[in-house]
């Protein structure tokens, strides 16, 4: 009986030691020297006080492991106890004060015009214009998203937005005011973000160094910012120090919205967002963006993920060839028997 109940011990030290160790390192996939100094020792310390109580329980056969498995024991339920009740609702609270602290950064009118492209032609090269004459519209509190094939022009109608390619033709007005041409700089400034596709963090420097990236224009501001993006992305501060080089794809993505975020814009756009993410992620990233709308700030999106997309956004926009083919409602849109037919694809009928 009494090496049943020593057996016992031993497997919930096991269990719990291994479990806590996963947690802390908080990823399946960093290798050991992806994960932070701090992260290894403790690593390290666990796994050498797990060797020290095995050896002294199968071998010693005396009560000296009780004065170094007993610690580890209390330490590791102690652990997974805080992580799976009370960190939950600790990042439960902190969702709910996101959109507290988001809506400070939103003080605009619902309906107002914000964004305005009327008759945009434009492209990287002279003469070889991708956008033929696109129009589009971001009022105040909404989501938009903008679908299409590839080659349609979507991310170069953000880029062409966000002053990053030459317009040939047409306008780009803010609350009425033109900013057509304006560097971006300029325009995050006005209250404009912007995360692109590819590119979108600085791999050597830290999580924390990324985000005070994003609020270079004003740097006395960064702690009550970085209190309202982690609350937001909480794996985000509980990693500050470490590099953003050894972020999964998922990770990244959120780390650079949260960058954009620093500067409390009041427009958002996103470049497909979700581009090459796992699934998980790919849902998290939408419920993020959703709940950043719903906090007020203005969100125009471009998605390869067509149906995601237009399951969130209030309008919509489908491209075709730099025009426009199809704008309407989001939920419109993805039971309209055309967009379904070339754009969502045969299996959006069956559904």
């Amino acid at each position: 009986m009494t090496e049943m109940f020593e057996g016992l011990g031993l497997a919930a030290v096991f269990v719990f030691t291994i479990v806590g160790t996963f947690d802390v390192v908080n990823t399946s996939t960093a290798t050991w020297k992806r994960i932070g100094q701090d992260k290894r020792i403790w690593v390290a310390l666990m796994c050498g006080w797990y060797v020290v109580a095995t050896i002294n329980l199968l071998w010693s056969r005396d009560e000296m492991w009780l004065w170094i498995g007993g610690p580890v024991l209390l330490c590791t339920i102690a652990t997974a106890v805080y992580f799976a009740f009370i960190r939950p609702k600790l990042r439960r609270a902190g969702d709910e004060a996101i959109e507290i602290q988001l809506k400070a950064a939103a003080d605009m009118v619902p309906g107002e015009l914000l964004v305005e492209a009327a008759h945009l032609v434009a492209g990287y090269i002279p003469e070889v214009n991708i956008l033929n004459g696109c129009d589009i519209r971001l009022e105040a509190g909404e989501l938009v998203g903008i679908i299409g094939p590839n080659g349609a022009g979507k991310s170069t109608l953000l880029k062409a937005v966000f002053g990053l390619i030459p317009i040939s033709e047409g306008t780009v007005t803010l609350r009425g005011e033109d900013i057509t041409g304006l560097d971006a700089n300029e325009l995050v400034s006005r209250g404009i973000g912007y995360v692109p596709q590819n590119n979108n963090v600085f791999p050597s420097l830290t999580i924390e160094e990324n985000l005070q990236m994003g609020l270079y224009l004003r740097p006395n501001q960064f702690e009550s910012r970085l209190a309202a993006v982690t609350d937001l992305f909480p794996l985000l501060g509980e990693r500050r120090k470490q590099r953003a080089g050894s972020l999964s794809g998922g990770e990244r993505q959120m780390l650079a919205m949260g960058r954009a975020l620093m500067m409390e814009p009041s427009v958002l756009l996103l470049d497909e967002p979700s581009a090459g993410l796992s699934p998980v992620f790919q849902d998290e990233v939408f419920i993020r963006c959703a709940q950043i709308n719903r906090a007020g700030v203005s969100i125009l999106m471009v998605e390869q993920n067509a149906r995601r997309c237009l399951e969130i956004c209030h309008r919509g926009y489908v491209l075709d060839q730099g025009r426009n083919a199809y704008t309407d409602t989001g939920e419109n849109l993805l039971v309209d028997p055309k967009v379904i037919e070339l754009y969502l694809g045969t299996l959006a009928k069956a559904r």
